[in-house]
């Protein structure tokens, strides 16, 4: 007879210091960057399943059908339901036996040495009832689907997108349906159509200086004071886009270093007053920023130039305070943005060289090593022509 075949499926040591210093900072950036692609990245967690319990088979095949299928679902990070109404969609199981059907046209159990039995498992998507995918799994005893019930569900859920729409407008049958009847909302132009980009912020910080009180030409780090000063600034920048995830931007950056005079050995000047060091930095900086639609993570990195424009309040050694660093400095950082209104509003963290590399013809500052977070807002101008 012929049988139909089943289906199945101190001051020593400061460079070690400084070096040490600087790649804290660069780790710092680095963890900070990472947490913020994580939000970028999309999740199964937000997929929810439903699970009803199965149908057909023993009582023993479909609780350990349901309960197997539930724990595997939450095991693999997407969110199950606890009733239909609540979730994305429904992943249903029924069980049936294997049943033959001979030549003559009557039917029986499959033989010995057959898989003895069915798993039938439809994926549905709950909120218009549209079947995703359908399919039989054979099987004898339930000891051996241990291996199979972990990819019978990767199986079903591989065509179901990470994340669901939340606006209809990003479901392309409810657009064509807006854009039919007149309702579709205008949507903000990406950044990349506008030629043109400003931007401002402000920020503080700390600032490393690093110095020489007595000028002796017989400089090395270990041999140098150091103290940590407050730093306020103020930045215009303007940018333009190179690539899509591409950017050139300018900057022209207004920062103040104060500290008590004491801290920077100033012994004759006020007491009362701070120090001030003024300074105009005009960085010059190549950004990397990934996109989803309402936020921005990136890396940047590039020189920058330094103008002394005001030392205050440091007594008999105001003009040897005139910092003048070696040209040009360096800045690296991480930044995050989120869509807000026609624009961007926008986090960063920032760490600075000063680009002295060390130079021991100096006047009293050896170096300075500044970090600072801003906080800050950009938008787009003048939208590019199309071709």
């Amino acid at each position: 007879m012929k049988k139909n075949k089943p289906t199945g499926g101190g001051k020593k040591g400061w460079a070690f210091f400084v070096n040490h210093t600087m790649k804290k900072y660069a780790l710092l950036c680095v963890s900070l960057l990472c947490p913020l692609l994580s939000l970028y990245a999309q999740t199964r967690g937000d997929v929810s399943v439903f699970i009803p319990f199965p149908s057909g088979g023993t009582l023993q095949q479909r609780t350990y059908f349901y309960e197997n299928f539930i724990m595997e679902t939450a095991g693999a990070s997407y969110t199950v339901a606890d009733y239909q109404d609540d979730s994305d969609y429904i992943l249903s199981l029924s069980i049936r036996p294997n049943v033959i059907l001979w030549d003559d046209g009557t039917e029986g159990p499959a033989p010995p040495g057959e898989p003895q039995y069915f798993l039938t498992i439809i994926l549905t998507k709950t909120e218009d009832n549209t079947e995703i995918v359908a399919f039989d799994f054979a099987f004898t005893e339930l000891g051996e689907m241990a291996d199979f019930n972990l990819y019978l569900l990767y199986q079903a859920m591989a065509n179901v997108p990470l994340t669901k729409v939340t606006d209809p407008l990003d479901d392309p049958v409810y657009r064509v349906q807006f854009e039919q009847e007149g309702y579709l909302r205008a949507e903000p132009e990406p950044e990349q159509d506008k030629w043109l980009h400003l931007g401002l912020r402000a920020g503080a910080g700390s600032t490393l200086w690093f110095f020489d009180l007595n000028n002796d030409y017989n400089r090395a780090i270990r041999n140098t004071d150091v103290s940590i000063l407050p730093t306020v600034n103020m930045a215009v920048q303007t940018a333009v886009y190179l690539l899509p995830i591409l950017e050139f931007q300018a900057e022209a950056n207004l920062v103040v270093d104060f500290s008590h005079p004491g801290d920077i050995h100033a012994d004759d000047a006020d007491k009362n007053q701070l120090f001030q060091s003024w300074s105009l930095t005009v960085p010059l900086l190549l950004k990397v920023t990934l996109r989803s639609r309402d936020l921005r993570v990136g890396l940047f990195a590039g020189p920058y130039l330094y103008f002394p424009l005001a030392t205050l309040n440091a007594g008999s050694m105001a003009s040897r305070f005139e910092y003048t660093p070696d040209q040009p400095g360096f800045v690296f950082g991480t930044k995050i943005g989120w869509r807000l209104g026609g624009g961007i509003m926008f986090a960063d963290v920032r760490f600075e060289y000063d680009g002295h590399w060390l130079n021991e013809d100096r006047d009293v500052v050896f170096f300075r090593t500044p970090m600072r977070v801003n906080l800050g807002y950009e938008f787009g101008l003048f939208t590019k022509k199309k071709r």
